[in-house]
């Protein structure tokens, strides 16, 4: 998830999940932009070091009463002059890095767009993905994941998209 504006102090020592310490003068804290469980977008800087990830937000108590940030999915650091997108590693945070909420290239470039709404062509008739129907808010399959070209108006005519299953996934 992605919020604006959101950008706090942590006094976090190590590479454990991250403490989140109050809001930076003209910006909002993680609490006021997410609920417990929300997977959000971060990036960290401590000194001339980043961290790029993925974190879920959850409510802590007395010192983490502000929120904390589990880590995740690391996607990219800087650590030392050495930046690594593979396999990235938790920075071993110093104690007073800032970390904020950010619309990062990996976000923006590489999303499977992901959608509980479906526009029919034919009013309930349903959509069908290979094998996968899904009619009147029902689906014949189970967890369903459909990634294509949408419009305002819905599937766009045409378009290429996947439908996932447990089972496997079909194109259409």
């Amino acid at each position: 998830m992605l919020a604006n504006r959101v950008r706090e102090f942590t006094t976090t020592v190590g590479t454990g999940d991250i403490t989140l310490g109050g809001s930076i003068a003209g910006h909002v804290r993680f609490t006021d932009a997410f609920v417990p469980g929300d997977s959000v977008i971060y990036v960290i800087e401590d000194g001339e070091n980043y961290e790029i990830g993925t974190g879920t937000f959850q409510i802590g108590t007395g010192v983490q009463a502000g929120g904390i940030l589990q880590r995740t999915d690391i996607s990219e650091t800087l650590n030392a002059g050495s930046l690594t997108k593979t396999a990235a590693q938790p920075l071993d945070l110093s104690g007073q890095a800032r970390i904020y909420c950010a619309a990062t290239a990996k976000f923006l470039l590489e999303r499977d767009l992901t959608t509980d709404v479906i526009r029919e062509v034919t009013p309930g008739a349903g959509v069908t993905v290979g094998s996968v129907l899904l009619k009147d808010g029902t689906v014949a399959a189970s967890a369903v994941d459909i990634t294509g070209v949408l419009t305002a108006d819905g599937i766009k005519n045409g378009a290429t998209f996947q439908a996932r299953t447990s089972a496997g996934s079909a194109e259409a």
